[in-house]
């Protein structure tokens, strides 16, 4: 005797062409930059692993960076952030970068009124 299928039989005609028919092609994925590094390291580890066998290793490039540098404060942004930053930056590079103490009038300092 036959087995009875019940999917086959619940499926209708449409679905079973859709079943059939091959799955799109998947798009390439960029890797993130947490694998490369983790890629870079395992690459480095084992050059040093394989160092000590008398292999001469040769160094692994550095992966490429698209962020973009400010010259002010040498941090590294995405591009549009960038043109926000860079010209605020500009303008607070010359200021201190610590306040020195006794320097403003604040609360409890010696600068202000005497009772």
């Amino acid at each position: 005797r036959k087995q009875f299928n019940v999917q086959e039989m619940r499926a209708t005609e449409e679905l079973k062409q859709v079943a059939r028919a091959e799955p799109p092609p998947q798009k390439e994925r960029k890797v993130p930059k947490w694998k490369q590094q983790h890629d870079q390291l395992q690459r480095a580890m084992k050059a040093v692993k394989g160092s000590k066998s008398g292999e001469p290793t040769e160094p692994e490039p550095e992966p490429e960076d698209d962020r973009t540098e400010c010259p002010h404060c040498n941090r590294k942004f995405n591009p549009d952030v960038a043109d926000r930053h860079i010209p605020k930056c500009a303008g607070t590079a010359a200021r201190p970068s610590m306040l020195k103490r006794g320097t403003g009038h604040g609360a409890g300092g010696a600068g202000g009124r005497t009772a």
